[in-house]
């Protein structure tokens, strides 16, 4: 996948979040609770675009997120 299309990728999800405000409400309940379990990588990339980061912070943000949602889904 390149920049470009992930980009893209990226803007389309931003606009299905904007469309239902239900579920971009739990993506940032999720969000906020993953940055509380991990302040220092947050703090790190918190200046920066997501078009901005490297491909290694894009991956570790992504896995941060998805183990913490794993582990949501298994307590419950």
């Amino acid at each position: 996948m390149t920049k470009k299309e992930f980009l893209s990728l990226l803007r389309q999800s931003a606009l299905d979040l904007y469309n239902d405000p239900e579920r971009l409400s739990e993506v940032n309940a999720e969000y906020e609770s993953t940055k509380m379990e991990h302040p220092e990588f947050f703090e790190r990339i918190e200046q920066l675009r997501v078009g901005d980061m490297t491909p290694d912070e894009l991956k570790k943000m992504f896995d941060l997120l998805k183990d913490h949602i794993l582990k949501s889904r298994k307590a419950n």
